[in-house]
């Protein structure tokens, strides 16, 4: 999923349902950390990620640059549960 197309998405998925909204993708495109820092804007609950060390093949978002992207903003809590 594209960056751009996964704020509207959730946005709107959020507006209508209660439950968690959970977000899972790969890094094949290369485009996860961009479309995962988008969905967290829109206002998702849950995202994958995994430890740098873990990391093989079409693997999942690093959690350490979620981080650090995050450190400061009013999602940085989130990232403690």
């Amino acid at each position: 999923m594209a960056p751009y197309d996964a704020y509207p998405l959730i946005k709107a998925v959020k507006e209508v349902v209660k439950v968690p909204i959970h977000l899972h993708s790969h890094f094949t495109s290369g485009m996860s950390p961009m479309t995962h820092l988008k969905a967290i804007e829109a206002g998702v609950d849950i995202i994958d990620t995994c430890m740098t060390p873990m990391l093989t093949g079409l693997r999942m978002l690093a959690v350490e640059p979620l981080v650090m992207a995050l450190f400061g903003t009013n999602r940085e809590y989130a990232l403690l549960i």
